[in-house]
């Protein structure tokens, strides 16, 4: 069976998207930022990320996916 490939990515977008979050955090939002500033495939590895927290079935996770793309985006 495939499955999705893990990268490094993957726990950081989690952890700023998180479905029992009852607003955006703004730590884990910037920690992704920086993140991304610092590593040789941030941008790509980020992206596929939030891919997979796009198509979860809870809108607020989908919400704080969008904001996460929104502050990487100005940053």
């Amino acid at each position: 069976m495939f499955r999705a490939q893990q990268n490094a990515f993957d726990d950081s977008v989690a952890k700023a998207t998180d479905e029992n979050l009852t607003s955006e955090n703004w730590e884990y939002i910037l920690d992704v930022c920086d993140r991304v500033n610092t590593a040789d495939n941030g941008g790509k590895d980020a992206v596929a990320a939030m891919m997979k927290r796009l198509a979860h079935r809870n809108a607020n996770v989908q919400l704080y996916t969008l904001e996460l793309a929104n502050a990487l985006s100005q940053n």
